[in-house]
């Protein structure tokens, strides 16, 4: 195998002579393009400027200050150029398409300032509206109140084929003991650890520090006590996790029996009796 020697003394293989020539035509062919790219834009911008001056425009001169005039325009009449399909630009669109990209629910008065809306109440309204749309259409998706927001969500039913996907949010896994602990936490917070610990008879030490560092409970302050123990609290991320609005809508011990019932009535359907067994067997 043949070599040579480069400008700066390192050996190269002649097999990479070929490669590398190509190398270097390609990036001077590139900064040839991008000095031209250059050169254009600033002529555009230069001749647009001194049209915009003289207060009238070229229509043979593309012009930057024709281009975002002509999309100011479309965007408050919804008048599209020639071969474009029309995008509805109503209220409702733009509060539909800003819920569709946050990732986190919106409180009412955030979203009215991003939608450029009166005040709060009319992004309220315009939800329901959109809310009753989807119901009436039967979409896979509403919006929903979460965390003392807004937040558009897909449907219960749909999520056994929702977490097939990678991106789907991940489910955060609780252990007994974490559930047990965030239980007690919600529903009598802000409480001390010592409290927590003589309801569960066991020392809850690592049980929240698993939980604050999911961002499911939070220090809440402190107790005016001797010492001055730490007091917990929910965050906002609990209510989110668990889909709930506010901690006014945990559920109640009367709900939570119900639906313990209702659980209970369920599996026992399923159970097979020694009825339904009995052809089985007998075939066997």
């Amino acid at each position: 195998m043949r070599a040579r020697m480069d400008r700066k003394g390192t050996i190269v293989p002649s097999y990479s002579l070929p490669f590398l020539t190509a190398q270097r035509d390609l990036l001077g062919r590139h900064r040839d393009i991008e000095a031209e790219v250059s050169h254009r834009r600033s002529s555009i911008r230069y001749r647009s400027l001194a049209f915009k001056r003289e207060g009238r425009f070229d229509a043979g001169v593309p012009s930057l200050v024709q281009a975002q005039s002509a999309r100011e325009n479309s965007s408050d009449t919804g008048v599209h150029a020639a071969g474009s399909q029309p995008i509805s630009l109503s209220k409702q669109a733009v509060l539909e398409a800003i819920l569709f990209i946050s990732k986190e629910p919106l409180s009412a008065r955030k979203l009215a300032m991003l939608a450029e809306l009166t005040d709060p109440t009319e992004a309220r309204t315009l939800a329901k509206s959109l809310n009753e749309q989807y119901d009436q259409q039967d979409y896979s998706f509403r919006i929903e109140e979460v965390a003392g927001g807004l937040q558009l969500l897909t449907r219960p039913q749909f999520a056994r084929w929702i977490r097939r996907l990678e991106l789907a949010p991940g489910e955060v896994l609780l252990s007994q003991g974490m559930l047990e602990t965030l239980s007690i936490i919600a529903y009598r917070q802000p409480v001390e650890r010592a409290e927590i610990e003589a309801i569960r008879g066991v020392s809850s030490d690592e049980v929240l520090r698993q939980l604050m560092q999911r961002d499911l409970v939070r220090i809440a302050g402190r107790l005016e006590d001797l010492g001055r123990p730490y007091l917990y609290g929910t965050t906002r991320k609990f209510l989110q996790v668990f889909g709930l609005q506010s901690l006014e809508y945990l559920p109640r011990a009367q709900k939570i029996r119900e639906a313990e019932a209702e659980i209970a009535s369920r599996l026992a359907d399923q159970t097979p009796t020694a009825q339904d067994m009995a052809p089985q067997r007998a075939e066997e």
